[in-house]
């Protein structure tokens, strides 16, 4: 497998994750379906670091 090389975020994908977020949790591969150009690493580990922000 190809694997993709780690990028910020932009606006767009983050507003698409937290919309994804707010409907699935943390079902990351239902999340994951909504974002075509991440993997689910990446979504979990954006997750993880969004989460630990917000909970500063």
């Amino acid at each position: 497998t190809q694997s993709k090389r780690a990028e910020r975020w932009s606006s767009d994908e983050h507003r698409v994750f937290l919309k994804a977020m707010t409907q699935h949790g943390r079902d990351w591969k239902k999340i994951k379906a909504q974002l075509p150009t991440r993997t689910l690493t990446q979504v979990r580990t954006h997750a993880y670091w969004y989460l630990a922000k917000v909970e500063r």
